[in-house]
């Protein structure tokens, strides 16, 4: 009988190679880090390091009120923190509202809240009835209501003045113009020659055109706007000053002594009036966006910081003594005249 010959180690066909080892898998991002990813991307500087640090950050609405969503607060972690009344008063902790997603993510609801907040201009968020959420059911604040559109059929010009932001904010500036144009043509035509509306919304005008890029068509919005303020000066004239500083920076004009020092003599005031019943807090995180990517750090960071005074004009303003700019500047009168804008007026 023949004997067998042995069969060689790994089989008939050889020696079996050995298999490269499997690449650790990655291991996926539970939903909740989903979420808070996605919610980080949704937020300014500020509130995420308030969210980051703390847990909450603030939502400003249109109507003037602060909001405080807060991450530790449960089902009823949202609350108005201020609300400013038609007469100009602030009030503090006016109302908590709740907003109940089943089996959502924690850090989805909180974005769903701040995207409620911002979409409502400060109205409110939904409430649970029953087994839905109703988007009908927002409840407004004790804040300023937009008003509503006459019955002659002639388009609201705050209406068309919101919807114009709303349009700056998605950079859609050809039609946030429009709207601005339409609210101008149509509020000169129903308010007296010395409304505090006129200087507000010619500069929403300048606002627009500069972000388009139409610098010296803003600047003679924007001294037209300061033309109509004399005599009345209150915040607006704080945000027309910003806006005819900061189309001087981006003119490469860095001789803005002028300017700020009128808005050392406005800030003076310390409690500013609001004539034009216009929200006391100023949203313009588009315009200082872009002035981050147009202006040296130095300057964007000396708008943002008048833009806080702006908009708290009793607080503490050592930081802008900071900037050599504000610092060097000497106080000028109100009444002192700006330099003509080229092209003449525009009205």
């Amino acid at each position: 009988m023949a004997s067998r010959l042995p069969v060689p180690f790994g089989g008939i066909f050889g020696r079996r190679r050995p298999r490269p080892p499997l690449a650790p898998r990655r291991p996926t991002a539970a939903p909740e880090q989903r979420a808070e990813a996605l919610l980080l991307r949704h937020l300014t500087p500020t509130q995420k390091t308030t969210y980051l640090r703390d847990g909450w950050f603030e939502v400003r609405g249109q109507d003037g009120s602060i909001w405080t969503i807060d991450r530790k607060g449960g089902s009823r972690n949202v609350k108005c923190t201020r609300c400013t009344c038609r007469n100009g008063t602030q009030v503090y902790g006016m109302q908590v509202y709740c907003t109940d997603l089943e089996d959502a993510p924690r850090a989805d609801k909180l974005l769903l809240q701040k995207l409620c907040i911002e979409a409502t201009g400060g109205r409110g968020l939904p409430r649970r009835h029953g087994a839905t959420l109703c988007d009908e059911d927002l409840f407004m604040t004790r804040g300023r209501r937009r008003r509503p559109a006459g019955g002659t059929g002639t388009p609201d010009p705050i209406a068309l003045n919101q919807a114009a932001f709303e349009h700056r904010l998605l950079d859609q500036l050809e039609e946030a113009e429009r709207h601005l144009r339409e609210a101008i043509e149509i509020e000169d035509a129903q308010v007296a020659a010395d409304s505090p509306k006129r200087p507000h919304r010619r500069n929403n005008l300048a606002i627009v055109l500069m972000r388009a890029g139409k610098l010296d068509e803003a600047g003679r919005w924007n001294a037209e706007a300061w033309r109509l303020k004399a005599g009345q000066h209150d915040v607006t004239s704080g945000r027309i000053l910003f806006i005819r500083i900061t189309l001087s920076l981006l003119r490469d004009d860095r001789d803005v002594h002028l300017y700020v020092g009128q808005l050392k003599t406005l800030l003076e005031r310390n409690a500013l009036e609001c004539r034009g019943d216009i929200a006391t807090t100023w949203d313009v995180p588009d315009v200082l966006e872009m002035l981050r990517g147009k202006l040296l750090l130095i300057d964007a960071e000396l708008l943002g910081t008048i833009v806080e005074a702006l908009d708290e004009p009793s607080s503490d303003r050592s930081m802008l003594d900071t900037f050599e700019a504000w610092r060097t500047a000497p106080a000028v009168p109100l009444e002192a005249p700006w330099p003509a804008e080229g092209g003449g007026s525009v009205a």
